[in-house]
């Protein structure tokens, strides 16, 4: 199956349209139970969402999306978390990357 090159994201249409991603979602993450000290990626983050939830347990979460506009609304939204703009295959400094735990988006 080919994909197209260019995969375009509008974060106001998720956020409004899809919410139910992250309501959803939310039982990933009483699966997961992040405890406090914890460090956690969540590859596909989208705007954040469920991110924000993962941190709100005290665990260290760091956002992952392909999606520049995704990562710049997650950004705007949760400007104290941390976001980056990559495939998660092609995170450039891997080697700083050690988790606890990944929550696949």
């Amino acid at each position: 199956m080919n994909m197209p090159p260019h995969n375009e994201w509008k974060p106001e249409l998720y956020d409004d349209k899809l919410r139910f991603i992250s309501v959803y979602g939310k039982d990933v993450v009483d699966l997961l139970r992040p405890q406090e000290g914890e460090r956690i990626l969540d590859l596909g983050c989208g705007t954040g969402d469920l991110t924000a939830q993962i941190a709100a347990s005290g665990a260290h979460t760091e956002g992952i999306d392909k999606s520049a506009d995704m990562i710049e609304q997650a950004r705007r939204k949760y400007p104290t978390l941390p976001f980056i703009c990559a495939q998660g295959q092609w995170v450039a400094d891997y080697r700083r990357l050690r988790f606890s735990a990944l929550k696949p988006g």
